[in-house]
């Protein structure tokens, strides 16, 4: 009897290591079939759109592709780079030479809009890195003015002088540059222009009591609260030197826009410069 237990024991264990190894088995190919499929299924999806890629576009229209136009991608922008190289797009029998003729016939510019202070247009048919250069040059080559030296005599705002002198730097001047020579170390009026500023706020608001349960003389009170007076680029003023009162009667020198703000004051603070 024991024997006899002893052998259904044994078999019981056998048939139980045998259907789990029967399990593991069929789970293993159940995953390997669902991995197989789900590849073939993201391979499927993505073939289809690849091959409409290259069937809709020749080699030769994405070479001009990359050489005239920058495209705005999710993560970032295509073609930004030149393509300097002669050899570049041989393979695909595209000649990458520059040539000043062939660059006159491509490039394309087309204004959108323009008025006294903005100029929109479009550039066509050049590489990025050449409309960057002229940007650059347009930045940094065009003959403006602007305030250079800022002699300050009194800031009691809460704005450093540095800082101050800063934001006065950054205002445009509308005047003309080309009436003017270098300017030299002495102030004369064919080199130099002069702007003054002489604000200070003194006001105070004042406001009616009118609680309840106050007397009739109580509520006629007043009450000072203190404001603050913002300091405009239009409360610059230009100081002619020499003979520039009447050269410049028609056009006098003034900021451009005569809102952009300079600091704000509290009574009693004062810049004079």
């Amino acid at each position: 009897t024991k024997v006899q237990a002893c052998e259904q024991s044994k078999q019981a264990t056998q048939n139980q290591i045998s259907t789990d190894f029967t399990y593991i088995n069929t789970h293993n190919i159940h995953t390997n079939k669902y991995q197989k499929n789900k590849q073939r299924t993201h391979t499927s999806r993505q073939a289809p759109r690849r091959k409409k890629y290259r069937a809709t576009m020749s080699e030769s229209e994405e070479v001009r592709l990359r050489r005239t136009r920058v495209l705005i991608n999710h993560d970032a922008p295509s073609h930004t780079n030149t393509y300097g190289g002669v050899s570049t797009f041989s393979s695909v029998g595209v000649d990458n030479q520059w040539n000043i003729d062939s660059f006159r016939e491509n490039v394309s510019i087309k204004i959108q809009s323009m008025t006294d202070d903005e100029l929109v247009f479009d550039i066509t048919g050049v590489d990025a890195p050449i409309v960057n250069a002229l940007r650059r040059i347009l930045i940094a080559d065009i003959p403006t003015m602007a305030i250079d030296l800022v002699f300050i005599h009194q800031n009691t705002s809460v704005i450093p002088d540095e800082i101050l002198a800063h934001r006065i730097g950054l205002i445009p001047l509308k005047v003309d540059p080309a009436g003017f020579d270098p300017p030299g170390r002495e102030a004369a009026p064919n080199t130099h222009l002069l702007f003054s500023l002489n604000a200070k706020c003194d006001k105070s608001r004042k406001k009616k009591a009118s609680t309840l349960g106050e007397s009739a003389a109580a509520s006629s009170a007043t009450i000072a609260k203190p404001t603050v007076e913002t300091v405009y680029s239009k409360d610059l003023k230009w100081s002619p030197i020499g003979d520039q009162a009447e050269t410049m009667s028609d056009n006098p020198p003034v900021p451009v826009h005569g809102d952009i703000p300079i600091a704000k004051l509290r009574p009693g603070e004062m810049i004079q410069l």
